[in-house]
């Protein structure tokens, strides 16, 4: 089909790009604890997990205990002590769980190094001491966002407990996955010129028959193309010809579509369900958000309605289209002078005849001049004033009521929300006090840069490219023999035209290597050993995991070339700073050690 081979609408070839992305992090704090289910005092998990332990010593009787890691009876056990802190045994394992994940294969416990990871947290609770002690927690920009984050937190929760027993309607799922889960057969043809491709939907409309006009074009030399006994999912097709697809009756001709080479025009032969798990789990999805977003709107409202008194008076003062009707010439600047200085309530929100929070239309005039980016010196869009007033004062609103009523069910009591608020607190003053302390008076020089770059030389090239040739097998015996034809020095055509078992151009899980020219990060990692050092002529075997396996000969090969430094000096010069960061905060670190008092009871590395 011309839409799936030649990409002129959709390409089925799978594509093989891996995306390296490195970045320097300063912290990441401990991933929320999970423990899995089971006895709340006995050991959690399955069964090989907990036989995972770390040697910890007693700080009395110093003593060396095997703890297990996994162990809701140990969460609170001392892995440190930071100046009479501890570092809490669930500490360590929420940052071996965001590092690792979960721990459920082998390898990953075989790699991972808990005493780095400690280290990680000591140098964070040290940060966040030194920062108290020099008041870095109580600068003004660091209390708004602790207390921004910790009533956005208490809202989150508070809606989120009102979803605990949502579950999708089945016959939405339904609908929607018949909506979803489409493929059509289709007749199309692929026309040269657009002129030839509008004349044949002229001629179909005015009754002549569709296969006949287009076989005719074809037999020109003009079109190519016809009918397809297989069909095709529309989610594999373009949007614009996808919604066309859908919109169509069975029978019926498509408009004309631009493709890569030509004009593409096809009939809708047959529309028609399939069947497929996943596509069922985004309906699912998709409906359960739907109820959701429902639902969280129907409770926002009872909130407003139990908690909120609206004046219609002040907020007729926000009346953007009545302002712009009276003053049609009025500049924003005039405008929101006015406005700006009007401190009616415009929203208040009381609890039992006590008032906890007033919306003023001064407080929504103010932002709604901030967001005029081009300045106030002209005239204003009505349209756009009226839809950022109603969405800021909606949200101003909610974040009064939300976490009223959040603190009134307690809430903000709850462990799971003071551990939220005491993480992201230590990651706030880890931060600050980095940008405070740490980062001032770095510098990169431009031969420091140059001297990294020349000492990392393979950092900075481009990687090998391969332009291969490929032939695939059902079976692991069929390719071996041809690597052998191949290796002997047998011609590649005739090895692919007389080897037994290849796999059929129409499996889906089939792999193109040919036709392209591939870098060494493009290929599958299982892949990229292999070719690392591959050169033109190499011959070598790769088996996916689906199964199937791929004899490969290098038709040409590109060695990596080295980067000009000019190139890539801030690349080089990033490298450098990150490093000196790193220094800078282990020195940071060992001089707070001697300050404050530090015990370390985890006694093994790994």
């Amino acid at each position: 089909m011309p839409w799936q081979n030649n990409n002129e609408v959709f390409g089925m070839k799978k594509k093989m790009s891996r995306f390296i992305v490195t970045a320097f992090l300063l912290s990441q704090l401990a991933a929320p604890l999970a423990y899995g289910h089971g006895d709340a005092n006995g050991d959690q998990g399955p069964a090989d997990l907990n036989t995972i332990t770390i040697s910890l010593q007693d700080k009395t009787s110093g003593a060396v205990e095997q703890v297990p890691l996994f162990s809701r009876r140990h969460a609170e056990t001392p892995v440190a002590m930071i100046n009479g802190e501890p570092i809490l045994l669930e500490e360590l394992v929420g940052e071996v769980l965001n590092i690792h994940g979960s721990m459920d294969a082998a390898e990953s416990r075989q790699n991972v190094d808990y005493r780095a990871l400690l280290d990680r947290l000591v140098a964070i609770k040290l940060a966040n001491q030194e920062a108290a002690n020099i008041g870095l927690d109580q600068l003004p920009a660091v209390r708004r966002q602790l207390e921004d984050f910790a009533r956005t937190t208490l809202i989150k929760t508070l809606i989120r407990n009102q979803m605990t027993d949502l579950v999708p309607d089945q016959e939405e799922v339904d609908e929607l996955y018949r909506q979803m889960a489409l493929e059509a057969k289709l007749t199309t043809y692929t026309v040269t010129s657009k002129e030839d491709a509008n004349l044949l939907l002229t001629q179909e409309a005015a009754g002549q028959d569709f296969d006949t006009l287009a076989e005719a074009l074809v037999q020109a030399g003009k079109a190519s193309g016809g009918s397809d006994e297989e069909y095709v999912q529309l989610r594999e097709l373009l949007p614009n010809v996808a919604a066309a697809v859908f919109a169509m009756e069975p029978g019926t001709i498509s408009e004309v579509f631009k493709a890569e080479k030509g004009y593409l025009v096809f009939r809708l032969d047959e529309l028609r369900t399939y069947e497929d798990a996943e596509v069922r789990k985004d309906a699912e999805a998709m409906v359960l958000q739907r109820a959701a977003a429902t639902r969280r709107e129907a409770y926002l409202t009872e909130l407003e309605e139990k908690y909120v008194d609206f004046d219609e008076e002040a907020a007729a003062a926000l009346d953007f289209a009545a302002i712009t009707e009276a003053r049609p010439e009025a500049a924003a600047t005039e405008i929101f002078a006015e406005l700006t200085a009007d401190q009616r309530p415009l929203a208040t929100i009381s609890d039992n005849d006590t008032v906890v929070g007033v919306v003023s239309v001064a407080d929504i005039a103010r932002e709604l001049e901030k967001s005029l980016y081009h300045g106030t010196d002209r005239t204003i869009n009505p349209t756009k004033m009226e839809n950022k007033k109603t969405s800021l004062l909606r949200d101003k609103v909610i974040h009064i009521v939300g976490a009223l009523e959040a603190e009134k069910q307690g809430l903000h009591q709850t462990r799971a929300y003071q551990e939220t608020i005491r993480k992201h607190r230590e990651k706030l003053i880890f931060n600050t006090f980095i940008s405070k302390a740490v980062l001032p008076g770095i510098t990169v020089k431009d031969e420091e840069a140059r001297a990294y770059y020349q000492e990392n030389n393979e950092q900075y090239s481009t990687p090998l490219m391969l332009k291969l040739k490929d032939l695939a097998f059902t079976n692991e015996q069929d390719a071996a023999n041809a690597l052998v034809k191949l290796r002997a020095g047998s011609d590649f055509k005739w090895v692919s035209a007389n080897a037994a078992g290849l796999v059929p151009e129409e499996n889906k899980e089939l792999l193109h290597f040919a036709g392209a020219l591939l870098s060494i990060t493009a290929l599958p990692e299982g892949l990229q050993g292999k070719a690392a050092k591959a050169g033109t002529g190499d011959v070598m075997l790769y088996a996916d995991t689906t199964g199937l396996h791929y004899v490969l000969q290098v038709e040409q090969a590109f060695p990596p070339q080295a980067k000009p430094y000019e190139q890539v000096k801030n690349e080089a010069a990033k490298a450098v700073y990150a490093q000196k960061v790193r220094e800078a905060l282990d020195e940071w670190v060992a001089s707070l050690k001697d300050a404050y008092e530090t015990e370390i009871f985890l006694t093994a590395k790994k």
